[in-house]
């Protein structure tokens, strides 16, 4: 973030608290200055970022109290949640964020962005618990994702390094099966990376 952005996103907080302070009750105001300082915080160091985070905590629960895009919050705080997560390490903020992403999923199926940032997050977890639960519920939410969004590339991109992370904690026969799919997400990256092209082709 550069320094002029900084300062533009620093003047944007101040006008939602000052919003805040007149209404209380302001679900867009609350849910963006949280948006603001989970962006903030990704470009701070840790101590910071984890009260920028909690701090944003609060803001998504006052927006859940009132907010008529209740999908699109629970997203947010979700992965804001998995932002202090992966600094922390803390497997308690990884739950929560699982938690709002359940939310976010149930209230709107075919949200793509829901269904990636869960994969992630339940990705980045599978990295601390070496669970098979986790792993291949990450790998399910990128699934998902896939279905929503045919022509996008980027779960199949995750999907095929977290399938050889998982490979390479495995053994055996569950190793070499993990590598074949492996094998089939890649092969189904490029062939949608090839329809893409194909399409932007067409079109100019």
């Amino acid at each position: 973030m550069t320094n002029s952005a900084e300062a533009f996103l620093l003047r944007a907080l101040s006008k939602y608290r000052a919003a805040i302070s007149k209404e209380s009750d302001l679900a867009d105001a609350h849910n963006n200055l949280a948006n603001g300082l989970t962006d903030l915080a990704r470009h701070e160091v840790p101590r910071a970022k984890d009260a920028m985070l909690r701090e944003a905590f609060t803001h998504y629960e006052a927006a859940l109290r009132s907010t008529e895009e209740p999908a699109l919050v629970h997203n947010n705080y979700a992965k804001s949640l998995h932002d202090l997560a992966r600094v922390t390490g803390d497997l308690t903020l990884f739950r929560k964020s699982m938690k709002h992403f359940r939310h976010a999923g149930r209230i709107s199926p075919n949200y793509y962005s829901v269904y990636l940032s869960w994969a992630h997050a339940l990705g980045d977890m599978a990295g601390r618990t070496h669970s098979a639960k986790d792993y291949e519920g990450a790998f399910d939410k990128y699934r998902r994702a896939a279905e929503i969004e045919p022509l996008h590339t980027a779960a199949h991109h995750s999907w095929y390094y977290l399938l050889l992370e998982f490979a390479n904690i495995s053994k055996g026969k569950k190793r070499a099966a993990l590598l074949d799919r492996a094998k089939l997400v890649s092969e189904e990256q490029e062939r949608r990376q090839r329809q893409y092209l194909r399409r932007v082709d067409a079109s100019s």
